[in-house]
């Protein structure tokens, strides 16, 4: 069954049932059909304009801005710290194009500005990769889903921008920089302890002394370790005694800068057991 307009009403008479419509919306009663078309514009305009002041209403016109608002964001982060200054570094940008912008006022068209102008390299920052530019958008997407979810925003426009795709056919990893077998035969000998040779300078000698204590970092950055995770080795990782020397890695992630070292976060499985150097 459709439903009944608004303007009409039910009414009980004596007779029965009844339906009655307002003196504005009914032909007669003094109205042409003109002027009924008239009045029932005039009530659409009116309940567009309480929609408009209704939505006016809930997202008045706010004086923050886009640093206020990037900062307000990661202050509220339960994060470590070096996720911290990723955080950071992936909203410089943003924050230093659109900064003293309100948030109110930037668009969809100014994202994509932005985006263009790192890809091109058109900016003061120069090229861009792709994978620095859709870290960016995913951090500047979180703050506007954020101010959106407060009601300071009524839309998330940077989630409109689609991120940077991969070219077809791009190789995803560089090898180009990748050392060949015989390069990394000339490194390793390179570090192998030798006898200092009478008449050797002081520099020279520095020179063979630092080469062989590199010796062990040489290798275990040939077998896959990063480098948080060697700075993070423990002896208590190292089992010498086994019939094939082994260490175990857990520990993932240090400080690399600064004056404080401390271990972030562990792996949730540990890797598997790796062969000493030279036991296979």
């Amino acid at each position: 069954m459709a439903r009944r307009p608004d303007y009409v009403t039910r009414v009980e008479t004596g007779a029965g049932t009844r339906f009655a419509s307002t003196p504005c919306a009914r032909t007669g009663a003094g109205l042409s059909r003109s002027g009924v078309r008239d009045c029932r514009g005039h009530g659409r305009l009116a309940q567009q304009d309480h929609r408009r002041g209704v939505r006016r209403h809930a997202h008045r016109a706010s004086e923050l801005t886009v640093r206020a608002a990037c900062e307000a964001w990661l202050a509220g982060k339960r994060i470590k710290p070096t996720t911290h200054d990723a955080y950071s570094a992936a909203l410089a940008p943003v924050i230093e194009k659109y900064g003293d912008k309100l948030v109110q006022k930037i668009t969809k068209a100014d994202v994509e500005k932005l985006v263009t102008e790192l890809s091109t390299g058109s900016g003061p920052r120069g090229v861009w990769k792709r994978t620095s530019i859709n870290p960016m958008l995913a951090r500047w997407r979180s703050v506007w889903k954020d101010l959106h979810a407060q009601g300071v925003l009524p839309r998330n426009v940077v989630a409109l921008v689609e991120p940077l795709r991969k070219p077809h056919g791009q190789v995803e990893l560089k090898l180009d920089g990748v050392l060949n077998e015989a390069e990394v035969e000339q490194l390793v000998a390179a570090h192998v302890p030798r006898q200092v040779p009478a008449g050797a300078t002081r520099l020279e000698r520095a020179e063979i002394t630092h080469a062989a204590h590199r010796e062990l970092f040489l290798h275990l950055a040939l077998l896959g370790l990063r480098r948080a995770e060697v700075g993070g080795l423990r002896w208590s990782s190292v089992d010498l005694a086994a019939a094939v020397p082994s260490l175990t890695v857990s520990a993932t992630r240090v400080q690399t800068h600064g004056c404080h070292r401390r271990r972030t976060s562990e792996r949730g499985s540990p890797r598997p057991r790796r062969r000493w150097p030279g036991t296979c």
